[in-house]
């Protein structure tokens, strides 16, 4: 059985809160079972929101250190879809994450969603 649990941390203030939160839940995860937080970001430091965008540096710290495993996708809402076959196609995965994350919020400042997966391995 695979125990998932979703957060959204978007606003910068609230990452503290959401790591303790995903260690809280992480204690509860079966093996395989994943956390999923969910952000947005075009890595411009700002948003029309006021909510502070995340450059990439800063995205990738996020749960450095943490006990489970973490792999980060980028998905433009074009390419939402997409997170329905993870990670039975990996290859388009790695397209639409690249083409989101470096042409659309880093050449254009459009923001992507980010998906960060922290998943317990089987032991």
């Amino acid at each position: 059985m695979i125990f998932a649990k979703g957060f959204s941390p978007f606003n910068s203030d609230d990452f503290n809160r959401t790591k303790q939160l995903s260690d809280y839940w992480s204690r509860y995860l079966n093996n395989n079972g994943s956390i999923l937080i969910i952000t947005r970001t075009n890595f411009s430091g700002k948003s029309p929101t006021g909510w502070k965008f995340l450059d990439e540096e800063g995205i990738n710290s996020l749960y450095d250190g943490h006990i489970l495993k973490k792999e980060i996708v980028y998905f433009w809402s074009k390419f939402w879809v997409l997170i329905h076959v993870l990670p039975a196609s990996r290859f388009l995965i790695d397209i639409a994450s690249y083409v989101s994350k470096v042409i659309v919020a880093g050449t254009f400042k459009k923001p992507v969603s980010v998906y960060i997966f922290l998943t317990k391995n089987e032991s």
